[in-house]
């Protein structure tokens, strides 16, 4: 006789194979329907040329216009005519939010789930399995596994995708793959973008270049009669302009990070609600990095009929990502870009213009499906002035994580290293420092043991890295993991503002503010949550944003495994916050600033006049010696992310950096 619980599990099969046989008949029926989308892309057209010349080339460079399809239908290519043979095709993208919309996108046509052939591999994120041949992931990431494997013999494509971007470990990336593949032959290497000095790339690979035809319609380009002195407000007014004169079409907005966005989003809801009875709904959908996934993939929703879509972009909509639907396109023309000044050795975050490049590039998102209207929020003499193209950001970036990442991969001669356009020696020689006065570097320019190790095997930029392998030195290893992982999520998204209740919400979090600084808060906020049951509805109380402060606590799980695998221990120092900051100077001890008699702070390494970002729970507080993570050149230079230090610290703990009485 079966026993009652036999009966349910019995009973639980059928229905659970129901699930996958509609999850399967779903996924089936989406294949077919994005079949017929694939056809229509400009690059179906030349599929059979493309696998050819990609079989007889063992390298080879691909210029398609935004919107050819080369991202997502090349791997494709590849993975269906056995090209990659029994090993991986990876594909780079500089941004996170790409790997994964396009992973996903690439799933979707395959008729798979993501994770299985088609998965993705990011910064504290990994979605892939022993069955996954298509690999989507950020250029660092593969940096990061060239140190485990430094001939990559798990891959036997690398596609470099949107190489025009240029990002440090892009540039890097291109020496370590021609130095492999001098060693592999049977390593092919496709490098891929929108918009290149394509003789640049070739020259260096020795690779042909191939040109893959775009679908383009005209964009009209309207310029501003006059500059503007406030691009937020003739922004907005542009938008209401576009919706309540220009017939149906969705409209793409470019600003410089997420304080912009919310600004704006905050000023179009409230100026929505006066629009006439008889004009079209506007819906708002901002997409910047730091902004929770399930908020991010609202731009990709179809917009409803009797609606219009504004999307509130950072440049993550130049290239990165492809939006349907786009007609107008609104360009402040500003981009937000890190400065890294080795004279001094301080990172800023700086607004700067767009270059012609990144300004064609905008304007050409508008004009994807039909004809399109750009308007550009700047004088047409103004665009003359801008540079032709971006500068690389291996001439305008602290390069210390990365000459890091090279250290431990084995290249000792960062100096005579294969790069495709040399960064300045000065450059080299401040990361070179920077690295030997955290400890990571012995004297002789050798990464030291243990400390040099542990750094460049942690996911962290070095300084954090450098705080996170002290702790236990300090014994708060515990409170160093949680503030690190909050900050690798960026505060900016772990409080959460729903629409009409910002009062309410900053009033909320009051209970949260330390007297110490920033990052004690963010202690005290996943202390609080962690230590919930209901944690949703406790995230709902509280304002802030259960997917983000989730992702932290995947962040912190999956540092607490590389500090087993580094035999770092995990050990608290209770209520003894001092031991907190003390270990935070270890790593960022060029970061300090002093309260001045007039009231204004200045940086101690050189000298600037800054201030505490209004952000900060330190605002308005003025205590005498503070740390920061982060400068941001706006109007003003901002400190972010700020804690009260002890100035006796820095003296103690970075003897090395600071003669006592000279600074």
């Amino acid at each position: 006789m079966e026993s009652p619980g036999s009966k349910a599990n019995g009973s639980s099969k059928p229905k659970q194979q129901h699930q996958m046989d509609q999850k399967l008949k779903a996924r089936l029926q989406l294949k077919k329907k994005l079949y017929e989308v694939k056809k229509q892309l400009p690059i179906w057209s030349a599929r059979q040329p493309l696998v050819q010349e990609i079989k007889k080339h063992q390298s080879l460079v691909i210029i398609g216009e935004t919107g050819s399809g080369k991202t997502t239908q090349i791997p494709q290519f590849i993975y269906y005519d056995r090209i990659h043979g029994e090993g991986i095709i990876g594909i780079t993208q500089p941004r996170r939010v790409a790997a994964i919309t396009l992973s996903q996108r690439v799933a979707d046509e395959m008729g798979v789930e993501l994770g299985a052939q088609v998965g993705y591999s990011i910064r504290f994120d990994d979605k892939t399995s022993k069955r996954t041949v298509l690999k989507y992931l950020t250029d660092g990431m593969l940096l990061r596994e060239a140190i485990l494997d430094p001939m990559l013999k798990k891959y036997s494509v690398i596609v470099i995708d949107e190489a025009h971007e240029r990002t440090i470990q892009t540039d890097i990336l291109f020496g370590l793959l021609k130095s492999v593949q001098q060693k592999r032959p049977d390593l092919k290497i496709i490098v891929m973008s929108a918009t290149l000095d394509a003789d640049l790339f070739s020259n260096y690979f020795k690779a042909e270049v191939l040109y893959v035809e775009g679908r383009q319609f005209p964009v009209d380009i309207m310029y501003t009669m006059e500059p503007q002195n406030d691009y937020i407000d003739a922004a907005l007014i542009t938008i209401f302009q576009i919706h309540l004169e220009q017939p149906n079409g969705d409209i793409l907005v470019f600003l410089t990070g997420s304080e912009e966005i919310q600004s704006l989003e905050k000023l179009l809801n409230e100026r929505t609600a006066a629009l006439p009875v008889d004009a079209k709904k506007l819906i708002i959908c901002p997409i910047y990095a730091a902004l929770p996934s399930e908020e991010q993939m609202k731009v990709f929703d179809q917009t409803p009929s009797g609606t219009r879509k504004v999307i509130l972009a950072t440049n993550i909509a130049e290239t990165s990502i492809t939006i349907n639907g786009i007609k107008y396109v609104v360009d402040t023309g500003v981009v937000k870009t890190r400065a890294y000044n080795p004279k001094s050795g301080i990172s800023s975050l700086m607004v700067v213009p767009v270059s012609k490049a990144q300004a064609r590039q905008r304007a050409g998102r508008a004009g994807r499906e039909t004809s399109g209207v750009c308007y550009r929020l700047y004088t047409e003499d103004d665009y003359f002035k801008f540079h032709d193209s971006n500068i690389p950001e291996i001439k305008r970036a602290d390069l210390s994580s990365v000459i890091l990442q090279m250290k431990a991969l084995g290249i000792h001669d960062v100096h005579k290293f294969d790069y495709l356009e040399r960064p300045s020696k000065e450059s080299l020689i401040r990361a070179l420092e920077s690295l030997f006065s955290l400890g990571a570097l012995t004297k002789d320019g050798k990464i030291s043991e243990p400390l040099g190790k542990q750094m460049a095997e942690l996911p962290l930029d070095p300084p954090y890295a450098k705080v996170l392998c002290m702790a236990k030195d300090f014994s708060c290893t515990q409170e160093v993991l949680t503030i690190i992982s909050m900050l690798s999520v960026e505060s900016d998204s772990i409080f959460f503002v729903p629409k009409g209740k910002k009062k309410e919400a900053v009033q909320s979090w009051k209970k949260f503010h330390s007297n110490e600084g920033d990052h004690f808060t963010l202690l005290n906020v996943y202390n609080s949550y962690v230590a919930n049951r209901e944690r949703k509805q406790w995230c709902f109380d509280n304002y802030i944003n259960v997917r983000s402060i989730a992702k932290a606590q995947n962040i912190r799980d999956q540092l607490v495994e590389y500090c087993g695998q580094l035999n770092i221990p995990i050990v608290s120092c209770g209520n003894d916050l001092a031991a907190v900051r003390r270990s935070f100077v270890t790593g960022f001890f060029t970061n300090a600033a002093v309260l001045q008699p007039d009231g204004d702070y200045k940086t101690v390494a050189d000298n600037k006049v800054v201030s505490i970002h209004p952000s900060s729970v330190l605002f308005n507080k003025k205590p005498p010696c503070i740390l920061y993570n982060e400068l941001i050149l706006t109007k003003k230079q901002y400190l972010r992310n700020v804690m009260i230090i002890e100035r006796d610290w820095l003296f103690e703990l970075a003897a090395h950096f600071y003669e006592k009485g000279k600074k």
